[in-house]
């Protein structure tokens, strides 16, 4: 179908495509940071396909910033599942952990303010000095600026799990995968809880969860040889036939 645009739609769409090359810009150096390596050509293809959706977008809603996030948010998914495809095809231990580094690189960099990364690390910081303490007020002041922020829950979580707080750390952790189901460091916190508090066997579940997410998880050699899924290089030789 043929759309008639307007003088006025024209400009907007300009501003669009203006919008758009800078959004493929910071897309484009997010992935090459996280994943220190190419620009995969599929991540181009992708952002390059919502073109015209994005166009569509900004001209029913006559706001160039909503299109702008939209196309941001979806940018953001792409390169999401293109670091865990990464992960979940990695070959050996040294891939896995290379690709394990560029998610958390990831969910740092997700943090929405300036003031809200500036929280997260100190929070870190004060956490690696063992002051637990500090830590979680650090991280509870972080939540209260963005509620919405996914790493903050965990980050917490960890703190509340060093002190002991295994309740609240939990809670942390299971909104977590409200927001990030694939979230392998909360599984496998979900499975340390739950085997302290005597639940191994759901903390077993809890840990395939994340081996399946993250075949070279150092926790991967806990699980019981029978729920051990097998890494990408085993499933590769299985069916090899040699």
């Amino acid at each position: 179908m043929q759309v008639q645009m307007t003088d006025r739609t024209k400009r907007r769409c300009a501003d669009v495509g203006l919008v758009l090359l800078l959004s493929i810009s910071m897309s484009s150096l997010l992935y090459q940071d996280v994943r220190a390596g190419d620009i995969i050509p599929a991540l181009h293809d992708a952002i390059k396909a919502d073109h015209n959706a994005y166009k569509v977008a900004t001209v029913q809603s006559n706001d160039v910033a909503s299109a702008q996030l939209s196309v941001e948010a979806a940018a953001q998914q792409r390169i999401r599942k293109l670091l865990f495809k990464d992960l979940a095809e990695a070959t050996d231990a040294d891939a896995g952990h290379d690709a394990e580094a560029a998610l958390w690189r990831f969910w740092f960099s997700q943090a929405p303010t300036p003031e809200a990364s500036k929280l997260l690390h100190a929070g870190i910081e004060r956490r690696d000095s063992y002051d637990y303490e500090a830590a979680e007020n650090l991280f509870d002041q972080l939540l209260e600026l963005a509620p919405d922020y996914t790493e903050g829950y965990n980050q917490r979580a960890f703190a509340r799990f060093l002190r002991q707080n295994y309740t609240d750390a939990k809670a942390d952790l299971e909104k977590v995968l409200t927001m990030e189901p694939d979230h392998f460091g909360a599984l496998s916190g979900l499975y340390h809880i739950h085997v302290i508090q005597g639940r191994g066997e759901i903390g077993f579940d809890y840990l395939k969860q994340a081996v399946v997410v993250h075949p070279w998880l150092k926790e991967r050699s806990a699980l019981p040889e029978d729920m051990r899924p097998a890494p990408p290089t085993a499933k590769k030789e299985l069916g090899s036939g040699i």
